[in-house]
């Protein structure tokens, strides 16, 4: 048993017990859109999140939504989700257990794989591999890259032993890995390309054929499963074009493969310790300097240890990954595939050839959602490239091992921290929470997905669009609504910052969750009481918005009400004339006008509108342009 055998078991036996310790909360907004495809979409037509009956009784039921792109898109009756049905399918298998089955599942496809590698003749492999095994690469990846290992190790390593029956199933293993993640037809299109450059006529028509028909059957599953593959791409790629991807390349090509930070110092400092570091302990190899190694070997400390501390430094952990995601943060000793020779190395050429082009794809470069897990379809390439240039050996890459190991164990502290957050987040809200749940985000609804089954969720950002989400539960006679936001989001206080139709009776409640960092949250029940005076004063100022915008309508509808729940409120009847005039329903307009004059006969902006009206009586004129200015609306809001 060689040294490399037995410390990936210890590393199988390390992700054993992180897998049974690690909370069930999720890790990414990804996985809680798993679970809402796995639990809540509907199975024909698949993967569609049908509305609820509240938001059926919205005027638009695709406002303040909780699901948008690049994860769902709206269509009719509800949200279509960007999976594909074999991926819902394993969603489904996956959540059906519960907890444990989860963990089980997971732990089972990083055993398979650290066997499957060792029986490869690569034993170190499974060590060279972190981000499949602490949950920054969600499962279906993980389990793509095994389903395509098989194929590039035939082709790149067994070629003249093996058969055709071999790149058939070679062949199968794509088409079912390209299923589960789009990206892995890049790798299957460089194989085929390969076989066919280098003369292997049979095997790449063996490989081509069991690929192609299977993914032609999948594709036409697809099809007919409501366009789930389709409604993926189409979200992901809506906005590329060519010109689009040539200017994005260098950044997309920095934050995919060489950011360490959100600032490009830092990044620059980091990869100057990386490659002094590098070369320091090559030259110390080369000299058997053991003082070298040792100053090679601190800067790497250094490195990792300043990133660490930035890292937790940040309130919120996680998200300073959304600019340090990179390869070489998460697989340091890819460094090693940069030494020459390069000549002679398919596998490495291949291995960027399609890594670029996945990059000049990507419709997206930051964050936990993208990042380096994107391009894991490619390293099984660049592992069979060290693999066979016989790079994995000395000090260099013990030490780049030994950096990889370490960021795995970093990063799976900051899984661990995060799944508990959102773990005690979930358990501590959900007693709290009623049946209509309205976020300041919906990074915020996606969080909370285990609370999905039984609630609806909405989005209002600013203090306008929960005036106007009130309003709208207003209307379809709502009586309760909870609002979870931030402990320091001042939207409630903003949107009503004095006495008001829903502050009485309430329950504020604040939820404090997490063990290595904390997040706080306020919990707001609010009472609508609909019939309360006071819901005028709101009508009336979301009024005037909409008559600066121009939406005479809707803004004639909402001062009618405020008309009729304020009646001795002067302003509320002028701006209701004013509206109402616009819409050339001018014996009305007068009745408000007046209404306001004799309830406040200082007023200007009536007197001036039914002056005006009465010498157009007859006559469809339209208001005067002075009269359309929003600023002569009274009782508007001063911070939207």
């Amino acid at each position: 048993m060689n040294k490399g055998f037995r410390w990936s078991i210890l590393w199988a036996i390390a992700l054993i017990v992180f897998a049974i310790a690690m909370p069930a909360g999720p890790w990414t907004i990804d996985d809680s859109v798993k679970r809402i495809a796995a639990e809540q979409a509907e199975r024909f037509p698949p993967l569609v999140v049908v509305d609820g009956p509240v938001r059926s009784g919205l005027q638009d039921h695709g406002d303040f939504a909780p699901l948008a792109e690049p994860f769902a898109r709206r269509v009719n009756g509800g949200f279509a989700l960007g999976f594909s049905p074999l991926t819902r399918l394993l969603f489904e298998l996956w959540y059906f257990g519960g907890e444990w089955l989860a963990k089980l599942f997971l732990l089972l496809i990083g055993l398979i794989l650290w066997w499957v590698l060792a029986r490869s003749g690569i034993e170190y492999g499974f060590l060279l591999l972190p981000l499949t095994f602490y949950s920054l690469v969600p499962w279906e990846h993980a389990l793509a890259w095994l389903l395509s290992w098989g194929a590039c190790w035939i082709i790149l390593l067994r070629s003249e032993e093996s058969k055709r029956e071999s790149y058939l199933l070679a062949g199968i293993g794509l088409a079912f890995a390209a299923a589960l993640r789009p990206e892995t037809l890049l790798l299957a299109i460089g194989l085929i390309i390969y076989l066919f450059l280098g003369k292997r006529t049979g095997s790449a028509i063996a490989l081509t054929t069991s690929f192609g028909f299977l993914t032609v059957v999948f594709a036409l599953l697809f099809k007919l499963a409501a366009d789930s593959a389709a409604v993926q791409i189409s979200l992901n790629y809506s906005s590329l074009s060519f010109p689009t991807i040539i200017r994005s390349f260098p950044g997309k090509f920095y934050d995919l493969i060489l950011s360490f930070s959100g600032n490009w110092m830092e990044t620059l400092l980091h990869l100057l310790l990386l490659l002094i570091a590098a070369a320091l302990i090559l030259l110390a190899q080369r000299k058997k300097n053991q003082q070298l190694l040792f100053v090679g070997a601190a800067l790497l400390a250094v490195s990792f240890l300043l990133f660490t501390f930035r890292l937790w430094s940040n309130a919120l952990p996680p998200l300073y990954l959304l600019h340090s995601g990179s390869m070489l943060v998460a697989l340091p000793w890819m460094l090693l595939l940069l030494l020459p020779p390069y000549r002679n190395r398919p596998a490495f050429w291949l291995g960027v050839t399609i890594m670029v082009i996945a990059i000049l794809l990507a419709p997206l470069s930051q964050g936990v959602h993208w990042g380096p897990r994107l391009l894991l379809f490619a390293v099984p390439l660049f592992i069979i490239d060290l693999y066979r240039s016989d790079r994995a050996k000395g000090w260099l890459f013990n030490a780049l091992l030994i950096l990889t190991l370490a960021h795995t164990a970093g990063s799976g502290l900051l899984a661990y921290a995060r799944a508990s957050e959102s773990s005690d987040h979930i358990r501590y809200v959900e007693p709290k929470l009623g049946g209509i749940v309205v976020c300041s985000t919906r990074s915020q609804c996606l969080n909370l997905a285990p609370l999905w089954n039984e609630r609806e969720f909405f989005v209002a950002s600013t203090p306008r669009e929960l005036r106007q989400l009130l309003i709208e539960f207003r209307s379809i006679e709502v009586d309760t609504i909870w609002l979870h936001l931030d402990v320091f989001d001042p939207l409630y206080v903003k949107v009503f910052p004095d006495e008001n139709p829903v502050v009485w009776p309430y329950r504020m409640t604040i939820v404090q969750s997490g063990k290595l960092y904390t997040t706080r949250w306020r919990l707001y029940e609010l009472i609508m009481n609909r019939k309360d005076p006071r819901w005028g004063e709101i009508l009336d100022t979301e009024a005037g918005y909409l008559m600066g915008e121009k939406r005479w309508e809707k803004a004639a509808e909402l001062e009618t009400e405020a008309v009729a729940l304020l009646p001795g409120s002067a302003a509320i009847h002028s701006n209701c004339a004013t509206a109402l005039s616009a819409l050339n329903q001018n014996d009305e307009a007068i009745v408000q006008a007046r209404m306001a004059l004799e309830l406040d006969p200082e007023l200007e902006e009536p007197a001036l509108l039914l002056r005006h009206l009465r010498a157009t009586q007859k006559s469809d004129s339209a208001t005067p342009e002075l009269l359309h200015n929003p600023d002569s609306i009274q009782a508007r809001d001063p911070a939207p």
